[in-house]
């Protein structure tokens, strides 16, 4: 990079500053939001896993009486017939879930200590698993019998199960893999929690899952598109700045050229008056002179009135001020005042004026400004039109709205020039042939209004052949 262009970096940011603390806030919002609903996904895969096995505890408790494991206390016991069949009772609901390892059932002797009354894998000729992890599957590692002690130090969560369904706090890990453990007790006739029923689930998938989740890669994506999102937001914000700043441009050499030219010829007229004025000696009487000038001069304050005039509602339709008094009109009766005011033009320019228009539109508009608006339009078609050419108006229902269309003959308007129409201080190529002082601000102005009476505002134009301008307003 060039030093230059290094060292402008700082002058850059710091006029492009607000674009860069708004994309550093996506960025920061979009990645805080990223991490928040991941971080929550695990949270509510724990609440579903927990709730889960509170249910499936719940229901397996109600499959069990409290008076029969009443019946198993010593190793004896395995014999008697009922513990058979409490034995295939868990193995039972072993089989509705294959995520569920052991399933077993304990009674409390004290607060703190409990003992086995009885566990799934009782009752195999051969054990199934290496339960004191010495490597080899003997005689030592069949499940422990009841009467057994089971120490609960490690898991305070077992005595709420006295209570209700419960699960305990964190997923733990031993020789047989990761588990989650659920509980539910086992109630008397009277109520009473006797014995608890456990349920070791398989919980490795899970604690995969989510440490997948906030995996580097998934961090990494995030952040990409949210850096890619901010990136957006940074590049709408400086494309939208820089149209500004166009528009500024744009305005500024609008404002220059109407300084120049526009405001130029009155002023230049008003000073030439004043100069013949103080130069007439005996050419013509001074009440003649005064006149003519004073004449010229009313004529030149006019041309400067209609400027500021303009400027002042073009301010008004940029700002959304425009102070719009709506009152029911006959809509053909405004058409026709602005075309006889316009008359002595159409006929010095040997022109015809037709007018088709619907007596029965009758619509809550201000007429001065409609007014305004139809004569700039009028004005311009006339303007643009050849000496003997045709200017039609048309007014006519459409379907909710009034629509008035403005058609002339003449020299059309380019596709490049129909793109900025609308926009301030802007004029077509060939304006300036037919109407050398024009200011631009005409149907800027016109379009605002009508846009202001709840109408639209568009142009259909073929270069060479004429132009047709449409509005509508509402009915």
């Amino acid at each position: 990079m060039p030093l230059v262009s290094i060292l402008s970096l700082p002058q850059a940011l710091k006029r492009n500053w607000q674009i860069v603390g708004i994309s550093m806030f996506v960025l920061g919002v979009v990645g805080s939001l990223g991490v928040f609903f991941f971080m929550q996904g695990r949270t509510i895969m724990d609440q579903e896993l927990r709730e889960r096995l509170k249910t499936m505890a719940a229901i397996s408790a109600l499959q069990f009486h409290a008076e029969d494991l009443d019946e198993f206390h010593t190793l004896t016991d395995i014999d008697k017939p009922i513990y058979a069949t409490v034995i295939r009772q868990m193995r039972a609901i072993r089989k509705q879930s294959s995520d569920i390892i052991f399933i077993y059932i304990l009674r409390p002797l004290d607060e703190d200590s409990y003992e086995f009354v009885a566990d799934a894998d009782s009752l195999y000729a051969v054990a199934q698993e290496d339960l004191n992890n010495d490597g080899m599957i003997d005689d030592s590692d069949q499940p422990a019998p009841p009467g057994t002690p089971y120490d609960v130090s490690n898991f305070p969560s077992i005595k709420r199960a006295l209570f209700g369904p419960t699960t305990i706090d964190e997923p733990f890990t031993d020789q047989w893999g990761t588990h989650m453990s659920g509980f539910a007790p086992i109630l008397n006739s009277k109520g009473k929690a006797v014995a608890i029923i456990g349920i070791d689930m398989d919980a490795q998938r899970y604690v995969n899952l989510s440490h997948r989740i906030l995996s580097p890669l998934i961090v990494l994506l995030v952040l990409v598109a949210a850096l890619l999102l901010s990136s957006l937001v940074a590049y709408y914000m400086w494309r939208r700045r820089m149209e500004s700043l166009q528009r500024l441009d744009h305005d500024r050499t609008g404002l220059l050229l109407l300084a120049l030219h526009q405001l130029g010829t009155p002023l230049a007229i008003i000073q030439w008056s004043l100069e013949e004025l103080q130069e007439t000696s005996g050419k013509v009487t001074p009440q003649e002179a005064i006149a003519v000038h004073a004449r010229q001069t009313g004529e030149a304050v006019n041309q400067l009135d209609t400027i500021l005039d303009e400027m002042k509602e073009a301010s008004e339709v940029e700002a959304g001020t425009v102070d719009y008094h709506r009152e029911w009109t006959a809509l053909h009766n405004v058409i026709q005042s602005v075309a006889t005011k316009l008359d002595p033009l159409v006929k010095k320019r040997k022109q015809t004026l037709q007018l088709n228009l619907d007596s029965s539109l009758r619509l809550p508009i201000d007429r001065k400004l409609i007014g305004g608006v139809l004569r700039e339009l009028l004005l311009n078609a006339i303007t643009f039109s050849p000496d003997g050419g045709t200017v039609t108006v048309t007014a006519r229902k459409d379907v909710k709205s009034a629509l008035v269309e403005i058609s002339d003959h003449g020299c059309g308007i380019s596709a490049n020039d129909r793109e900025h129409l609308f926009e301030k201080f802007t004029r077509g190529e060939n304006a300036h042939v037919h109407q050398p002082n024009g200011n631009g601000l005409g149907l800027f102005i016109s379009k605002g209004i009508i846009e202001r009476a709840g109408g639209k505002l568009w142009v259909k134009s073929i270069e060479g052949k004429g132009t047709t301008v449409f509005f509508t307003l509402p009915a």
